[in-house]
């Protein structure tokens, strides 16, 4: 048995990559909307500073996921000021 090549390569490629987006970007995403969402009732300095946390928690489990170590301040910005942002103006036009 021989397997044949795809006729369009690329299209597998896309796929492969829109699965991975969804993983790395999504799931994450809902997470913090989540936390936002349940404290929704508390005062917004409290709601800013948990989903900070849970934006920056998910940033460095997915680096995690991924294999990679080292230089945690970096990616624990890069989930928590999104996720901050993202909460702050979802109470400003609640």
């Amino acid at each position: 048995f021989v397997a044949h090549e795809p006729r369009f390569p690329e299209l597998s490629l896309l796929l492969r990559f829109a699965g991975m987006t969804y993983l790395v970007a999504m799931i994450p995403a809902w997470l913090s909307a989540m936390v936002d969402w349940s404290l929704s009732s508390k005062p917004i300095y409290l709601r800013l500073a948990a989903v900070a946390i849970a934006g920056a928690l998910l940033a460095v489990l997915t680096q995690l996921f991924f294999g990679e170590r080292g230089d945690y301040v970096l990616v624990v910005l890069m989930g928590a000021i999104p996720a901050a942002a993202c909460c702050l103006l979802s109470a400003k036009w609640a």
